[in-house]
């Protein structure tokens, strides 16, 4: 079978678009001048409702059929494959649950083929690969999300050693690691913190790909006290030269022993000189429940 899929997937963006100016129109009394966090998640379960009516009902720029009844008539992986690039890169949305629940009928086939997909941008970059294309980023995020349901035996290591590799990976892929992480589970756990506690041992160099591990990490926590991961967590932030990033993510974890390890650096005087730093350290001490009373201000900005 073979289909035309841009048309296929202009018609969802468009039923895509009216759906969430539709939801967004009708909360609008609700959210006043923003949106909170709990009305957003509303909303999008409202869109996510709609968008899985919308494979299961006929339509009429189908000649009557559902989109689930033309995804399932793919009968072979080459043309599976050619439906889920072609959404990936024109789409402005998540793919449709049809395609994907397809896609993952092909089982080891395509997983293996996803994975190809998914690797590709972080081996291949601009400037030194003639082949690489901006498309390849944009298909393998849908990729790694895919095969974070199917869970391929080992792919998880070799993709994370393939993130560090790239140095400072895409930022669609970064944006998927964390949930295909969290997806791997205690298997994830175990191998992000072997591998950042090595790189900080060796004093390698730490990469915005270490950084991206860290966050999934800490995501993954969720202010639970697991002593390896705040360990894990305290020997980044030492070593890592963007303490920043170090400290919002060590406010983020929740683990309270983290107040002790932020006033430490901030009684060393080493963020005297650098006003962002000092405050986001504060904040995330704060954050964990710690009093800053007694913290120094270089800066006499306390009244």
């Amino acid at each position: 079978m073979s289909y035309d899929w841009h048309k296929f997937y202009d018609v969802y963006d468009r039923f895509m678009t009216g759906t969430y100016e539709e939801v967004l129109n009708d909360g609008s009394d609700k959210r006043g001048y923003g949106i909170m966090p709990e009305l957003l998640e509303d909303l999008e379960l409202q869109v996510f409702e709609r968008a899985k009516a919308w494979d299961s009902t006929p339509n009429d720029e189908f000649s009557g059929k559902t989109p689930e009844e033309i995804v399932s008539g793919i009968g072979d992986l080459d043309e599976m494959i050619k439906a889920f690039r072609i959404g990936a890169v024109e789409s402005d949305y998540d793919l449709p649950r049809s395609v994907l629940n397809r896609l993952t009928d092909f089982g080891d086939e395509a997983a293996s083929e996803l994975m190809e997909l998914a690797l590709m941008p972080l081996i291949k970059k601009p400037g030194n690969d003639e082949t690489y294309r901006e498309s390849d980023v944009r298909v393998a995020a849908p990729a790694v999300r895919v095969l974070g349901t199917m869970r391929p035996e080992g792919f998880f290591e070799r993709f994370t050693e393939a993130l560090v590799g790239s140095f400072e990976p895409e930022e669609y892929i970064s944006d998927e690691y964390s949930g295909f992480a969290r997806s791997y589970g205690e298997k994830a756990y175990l191998y992000m913190i072997g591998l950042l506690d090595s790189a900080c041992v060796s004093k390698d160099e730490f990469t915005p790909a270490h950084e991206v591990i860290l966050s999934a990490l800490v995501r993954m926590e969720n202010g639970s006290e697991r002593k390896d991961v705040f360990e894990c967590v305290r020997n980044c932030f030492r070593v890592m030269d963007n303490k920043l990033l170090g400290a919002l993510y060590v406010g983020d974890l929740g683990n309270p022993r983290g107040i002790r390890l932020l006033k430490g650096f901030l009684d060393s005087g080493a963020a005297d000189d650098d006003r962002e730093l000092f405050y986001q350290i504060l904040s995330a001490v704060r954050k964990l429940g710690g009093d800053i009373a007694d913290v120094r201000d270089p800066f006499g900005d306390f009244v």
